[in-house]
């Protein structure tokens, strides 16, 4: 009786309420994006993004206009707290470009949640009572996160697939069913609890689609349990940009420099072409890096060593692995150099691609650290000084 109670205010949520809600729904939502990877945010939200579109009650094409006016504000808050994170780009060279961030953090969400509009308008005509609408929804939704992902060359950033990939055992079923089926699985299980607001003339066994959500996640987490073989990490290679082999033995690479960053201290280490460019002075005197240079950059969550004196902050659990290479026929953009991220899960010991939804994001392409370094284009894109030593 307690969810039915808070559902139906939800339902009956009208104007400003209904679309106040909605956007703080959508931006709630990005909780179970990296870095947080506070999935089970989403069986609270996608719950109450059921439950608005229960309310829009109107005529069939008023309902439909309802659904897409609740799918546009629940877009635009997701993609707005998921992408905020692109004005940084305009604060490079602020005195020329600052103005524009305001514009670009707010279109580029607007014009996106035009997408989310269109699942919600697709849902709400076939919408029926019952627990069948939370397949009615995840369908719809997936639909339009695929047009989402191709149409005007696709820009399939922060997809809801993602917010399923936070654990490594249930990201694994993304390897069967791909970024689209993660999709449907993701939204039908997170809105699998709003069957328990439903009356029971219209849902005999309210019970029945949040258990099925839960034996969904059971089996998602079996399938990638951690007891798998051990992973090659040098099999590991982000579709369209830098393989991991690229960087073999990167462990046994001289240190460049340290850095912390954040909640994050980092070791920068470079393979024997990059560091004899250091030693001879590049890039501070004007010289570019030779092709073949090779950075890693290893970030680890900090601790304290209690046992030293001190007591000093040391490496924790490793976050992940940042490399660029020189290459400037491969990459001819910001200066010849590739990037690449490979975020590491210590449960599982293994490394995966960084994405889209990760900070920097990370596309298909070898491209995730162009817009930050160009800051430093003036030396040669490298910000890490070499330490002396």
């Amino acid at each position: 009786m307690t969810l039915i109670r808070l559902s139906h205010p939800i339902v009956l949520a009208w104007g400003w309420r209904r679309a106040l809600i909605a956007f703080l729904s959508g931006a709630g939502s990005t909780l179970a994006l990296p870095p947080i990877d506070l999935w089970p945010a989403m069986f609270v939200t996608i719950p109450v993004l059921v439950w608005l579109v229960d309310g829009a009650t109107t005529p069939r094409w008023g309902g439909i206009l309802a659904a897409a006016s609740i799918g546009w504000w629940f877009g635009f808050g997701y993609f707005l707290a998921g992408l905020y994170w692109i004005g940084y780009a305009f604060l490079v060279d602020a005195k020329t470009f600052g103005w524009l961030l305001p514009f670009a953090v707010t279109a580029l969400p607007a014009g996106l949640a035009v997408f989310t509009a269109l699942g919600l308008a697709l849902a709400r005509a076939a919408w029926t009572p019952g627990a069948m609408r939370i397949l009615t929804l995840a369908a719809a939704l997936t639909v339009s996160e695929w047009v989402r992902g191709h149409a005007l060359t696709g820009f399939p950033w922060n997809a809801l697939g993602y917010t399923l990939t936070g654990p490594a055992v249930l990201a694994q079923t993304a390897s069967v069913v791909g970024l689209w089926g993660l999709t449907f699985i993701a939204v039908a299980v997170f809105a699998s609890p709003a069957a328990l607001a439903d009356e029971e003339r219209e849902t005999p066994h309210v019970w029945i689609a949040p258990a099925l959500g839960g034996v969904v996640l059971a089996v998602l987490a079996v399938f990638g349990a951690p007891a798998r073989p051990a992973q090659d990490r040098y099999t590991v290679k982000v579709p369209g940009g830098l393989a991991f082999s690229e960087f073999r033995g990167y462990e046994n690479w001289q240190l460049v420099s340290i850095s912390q960053n954040g909640k994050l201290i980092a070791a920068i280490l470079g393979n024997p072409t990059v560091i004899d460019a250091f030693r001879a002075g590049v890039p501070g005197n004007g010289k570019p890096f030779p092709d073949g240079s090779k950075m890693a950059k290893i970030h680890w969550i900090p601790k304290v060593n209690e046992n030293a004196p001190g007591p000093p902050t040391v490496p924790g659990v490793q976050h992940d692995v940042d490399f660029m290479v020189k290459d400037s026929k491969r990459f001819p953009d910001a200066g010849g150099w590739g990037f690449g991220a490979f975020n590491y899960d210590a449960a599982s010991d293994s490394f995966t691609p960084a994405t889209t939804a990760d900070k920097p994001p990370q596309a298909n392409d070898a491209k995730c650290g162009v817009t930050c370094h160009t800051k430093a284009k003036a030396r040669d894109f490298v910000f890490t000084e070499y330490g002396k030593r």
